[in-house]
């Protein structure tokens, strides 16, 4: 009598429908995002934090008093003083994100994230993360379970299962004794410096001359005491301009009044120069101390002033003058930020240069970008992403590591094979039922389904990239004498060398 295979094929495709509509139900595609933490204090945020990277710089400005005139003091004293200007950058934390990891993976998805901050920060450094897609295992799994729950309803075995103002008139101030003389002591000192280079630069000359003596063996007895004059005079001029260093270094601090700032104050790039006056109290103080109460209290705070201003070089910058900067919500993917360069500029009234012109880099005026993630049916997909602190895109790679279509093919084919099979089987069970021949029967049995299986390989790379920047702020003159003396020191200590290597014992 033959078997009705009817029952149990119908029933092996219930099972499979119920595992499709699970998996339409589950959803095929996810993707890694990110997004702003909530407003509210209360509530907690989910998922691993980062923060964007915010670009500051420390500006200084430093008054020191230059000149101490004998009339009465007005007002505005800041015309007696030379300013001058700093700065150094550093890289602090902005607005936070967070990486929503729960929404990686759904009945049919696994991941695999790992982060990494820059050391003391919330600021992102690296992040390897790899979606993988199961649903064809899922579909797979359905169909070997249709066929299976078939097999057994027609007696057959289940297989194995293996991102300036207007300038101001020249006043003038008096000064207490005590700093007067102290003004006059610093621009002495100063003259002087300006001098030693050339007075270096005469000695040398003249060693010169004595070392061209010495290769030619024509040193006499008395070039040999006019050497010992010149390395006596080499001396001193060193020791006086160390002196002098150590001095004016000393008066510079008692009659210097600096204070500093931390810029930009918010997010938005400087259509004008900003004015920024000297804290009124502070400064009071300072030349109380200095020049007595009765010209402190006369003072104005902003005559101590300087115009600053901060703006990006890159036409295309995402924040402008007139929009801003806008606040990062979040959105699929990283979100970073791409630093652009700027012009850090700072004057003052008067002045006939800027104090401050300098090219820098500032993360918060950059675009925004995002580096995606995410897998649909069947794909397996890996990110790896690296960042330097200021926000920068130092490394990346993206990897497909299985496509869906392939996946589909495979799955299309291992189902036909499948119901072949089955067909195939049913067949013969029913041909060796009605033969009686167990050796039919066995040969039926053999039918089975292959296994699917994946591997995932994750890549990760770290960059370390640290960026120091600052200016440097020497004396110019006491620089070009200290190097003036260097040589003279270096050029004399060669001379005397060939001396005495050259004199008859």
């Amino acid at each position: 009598m033959a078997v009705d295979t009817t029952y149990p094929n119908k029933r092996a495709g219930y099972l499979a429908a119920a595992v499709l509509a699970l998996l339409l139900t589950s959803g095929c595609k996810v993707a890694l995002t990110s997004k702003a933490d909530p407003s509210a204090y209360a509530v907690p945020a989910r998922g691993f934090p980062y923060r964007l990277p915010i670009s500051q710089f420390t500006v200084t400005l430093s008054w020191t008093l230059k000149d101490c005139p004998s009339a009465l003091p007005t007002s505005d004293v800041s015309t007696a003083f030379d300013v001058a200007a700093t700065y150094k950058s550093d890289v602090i934390e902005g607005e936070t994100l967070s990486i929503d990891y729960e929404k990686l993976s759904k009945p049919f998805k696994t991941s695999d994230l790992k982060i990494e901050y820059h050391e003391g920060t919330l600021i992102l450094k690296s992040i390897n993360a790899t979606i993988t897609g199961k649903e064809p295992e899922a579909i797979g799994a359905a169909i070997k379970l249709g066929l299976n729950v078939a097999r057994i309803g027609i007696g057959l075995p289940v297989p194995g299962s293996g991102g300036a103002a207007p300038e101001r008139p020249n006043e003038i101030l008096l000064c207490p004794p005590a700093i007067a003389a102290m003004v006059q002591e610093m621009d002495r000192a100063q003259m002087r410096i300006k001098r030693i280079p050339d007075e270096a630069q005469a000695i040398e000359d003249q060693l010169v001359v004595l070392r061209l003596r010495i290769a030619s063996n024509m040193i006499s007895p008395s070039d040999r005491k006019r050497f010992n004059a010149l390395q006596t005079q080499a001396d001193d001029l060193a020791e006086e301009l160390a002196s002098l260093k150590k001095s004016l270094d000393k008066i510079k601090t008692r009659l210097t009044y600096s204070e500093e700032w931390k810029l930009p104050e918010t997010a938005v790039p400087d259509k004008e120069p900003k004015l920024f006056s000297a804290n009124s109290a502070k400064l009071k103080r300072w030349l109380a101390s200095v020049l007595g109460d009765e010209v402190a209290n006369d003072v104005k705070s902003d005559s101590f002033h300087f115009f600053h201003s901060l703006k990006p070089l890159i036409a295309q910058a995402e924040c402008d003058p007139e929009h801003g900067c806008p606040k990062v919500e979040g959105g699929s993917g990283i979100i970073f930020r791409d630093p652009v360069q700027a012009s850090l500029l700072v004057t003052t009234t008067g002045a006939a240069k800027p104090l401050l012109s300098e090219t820098v880099s500032v993360a918060q005026f950059g675009k925004v970008r995002m580096l995606g993630l995410e897998s649909d049916f069947g794909e397996s997909n890996s990110l790896s992403a690296t960042f330097s602190k200021d926000g920068r895109l130092t490394g990346g790679s993206n990897k497909s590591i299985e496509a869906s279509g392939v996946q589909a093919i495979d799955l299309a084919n291992d189902a036909a094979s499948g119901v072949l099979g089955l067909i195939e089987a049913s067949r013969a069970k029913r041909e060796a039922e009605e033969k009686g021949t167990d050796a039919d029967v066995a040969a039926a049995r053999k039918a089975e389904l292959d296994a699917l299986t994946h591997q995932i390989t994750m890549l990760e790379n770290q960059v370390k990239l640290t960026k120091l920047q600052g200016p440097a702020s020497p004396d110019v003159d006491a620089l070009n004498a200290e190097l003036a003396v260097l040589r003279l020191q270096k050029e004399k200590s060669d001379l005397e060398a060939a001396i005495k290597k050259n004199q008859t014992p």
